[in-house]
């Protein structure tokens, strides 16, 4: 198989290095994948980056086999620059290798895909060289650390054999507190949504993973939580209101205004009744020629 060689303007300034360096780190937004089985391979890795890396790897890999030499080292390096990317992403995911679950997990799901790939991509070899992963020294002041796992951070894990009643005591309190901060915010859930996610069973270090939910008693439901405040506001509010109406002026100014109110209304609806009546009395002629006539009769009389 023919080598494709680093581009002259790179090789005459002993540039080939960062040609390779930048060709790995393009990142593009899409991916042409000729393999459907590979897909089908990472999706079920345990978590998201390792995908996301899966498949910049895929597109890496795909772009350097033309320029793999079969040499070893640096005398190829299209394979020595892939090596010291992939061992750069590790470094992140494991933390310089100090993530005992994180490096676990990559060296079950990334690792193998190098060897995969060596058969979906035919042509010269290129072997896989551990260098870069582990050499980045963490300052001293940041050597505590929680390192990313698809367990919640409040997960519970200790192991069922253990006799030491002081670490037995501290598994017991953290249990607790996720208890107590359940009750604190008043969840509908019955625990914490982080707690009631975890995984019950046996991880990489061999310690047993609790679910934390099955130690959290039910959280009261959120009507039950406000309609005591509620409840309350509303007979503080009849009280202070009762209170001011029978023992401060302010109820007899509101009587007394109450009733000069309800005069003034019967007053306008009798003043009106009236003006009514003298309406209907002068629209009326029969009326008044019948008195006329009436007066008039008792007068000749």
């Amino acid at each position: 198989m023919e080598v494709k060689p680093c581009p002259k303007r790179y090789f005459d300034l002993d540039g080939c290095t960062s040609y390779f360096y930048a060709l790995y780190n393009l990142y593009p937004s899409e991916f042409e994948i000729k393999h459907i089985d590979f897909l089908k391979h990472i999706k079920d890795f345990p978590d998201p980056i390792l995908k996301y890396v899966a498949l910049y790897f895929y597109y890496n890999y795909s772009v350097a086999k033309d320029y793999f030499t079969g040499e070893s080292g640096q005398n190829d390096l299209a394979c020595h620059n892939l090596n010291r990317w992939l061992d750069q992403h590790k470094s992140f995911f494991t933390h310089s290798e100090k993530c005992e679950y994180n490096k676990n997990q990559w060296n079950i799901n990334i690792e193998p895909l190098w060897e995969k790939f060596e058969n979906y991509f035919r042509g010269n070899k290129c072997e896989r060289s551990h260098t870069f992963s582990n050499t980045t020294h963490i300052p001293q002041k940041l050597d505590s650390f929680t390192c990313n796992k698809p367990q919640p951070e409040d997960d519970i894990c200790y192991d069922p054999s253990e006799e030491d009643s002081t670490k037995i005591e501290k598994d017991c309190d953290e249990i607790k507190d996720l208890c107590d901060e359940c009750d604190k915010f008043r969840l509908k859930q019955e625990c914490l949504d982080r707690a009631k996610s975890a995984l019950q069973g046996y991880s990489a270090d061999d310690t047993f993973h609790i679910n934390a939910q099955a130690y959290c008693q039910k959280c009261p439901f959120l009507i039950q939580t406000i309609a005591l405040p509620v409840v309350a506001t509303f007979l503080g509010t009849l009280f202070f209101a009762f209170f001011l109406y029978k023992f401060t002026p302010l109820g007899s100014i509101l009587s007394n205004r109450g009733r000069s109110k309800k005069r003034l209304q019967q007053q306008f609806m009798e003043e009106m009744a009236y003006q009514q009546f003298e309406r209907s009395r002068n629209n009326n002629p029969h009326s008044r020629n019948g008195r006329t006539r009436l007066h008039y009769q008792s007068v000749q009389e």
